[in-house]
């Protein structure tokens, strides 16, 4: 196998930034999955890579991948899993959220709400109660916009 063919034509590189946001939507929508990816960057480290090149290639922070390896080093794989986080739970799982993504790239009126001409947090606030059974606040639902409007961009 030559070198060649190991490499991606430059007309696919644009398709690496969509390959991101996948792997990025896979790593928000399960334990498990960010439990493999650390496990897998842990690997590379372990391989030879430098912890910095392992967090180049995903865009991570050289100290996040450093800090995998210390705690699988100190830990094992039970190191590298999600531990429990302080603080309130989420409103919303993480489908509920994929859902909602692909319900606010939609207009309004495609849900019945004709008197809104874009998605606003009064809007947004009655099509979670009606379509999850959630109850924010309109400003918890206006960051809400705001968030899955600048990560469908990214």
């Amino acid at each position: 196998m030559n070198s060649e063919s190991n490499t991606i034509p430059a007309q696919q590189s644009l398709e690496s930034k969509d390959l991101s946001r996948l792997l990025q939507d896979v790593l928000e929508s399960s334990a498990d999955a960010r439990f493999l990816h650390r496990l897998h960057c842990v690997f590379l480290v372990r391989q030879g890579l430098q912890s910095s090149i392992v967090a180049q290639y995903f865009n991570y922070a050289p100290s996040t991948v450093s800090r995998w390896v210390r705690q699988f080093n100190e830990s094992g794989s039970e190191g590298l899993k999600d531990s429990c986080k302080p603080g309130r739970p989420k409103s919303l799982s993480s489908e509920q959220l994929q859902r909602l993504k692909r319900h606010i790239a939609q207009s309004p009126a495609n849900f019945g709400y004709n008197h809104y001409p874009a998605w606003d947090g009064k809007c947004l606030q009655g099509h979670l109660e009606k379509f999850c059974a959630v109850s924010l606040s309109i400003r918890q639902c206006q960051r809400l916009l705001k968030q899955l409007r600048v990560n469908s961009a990214q």
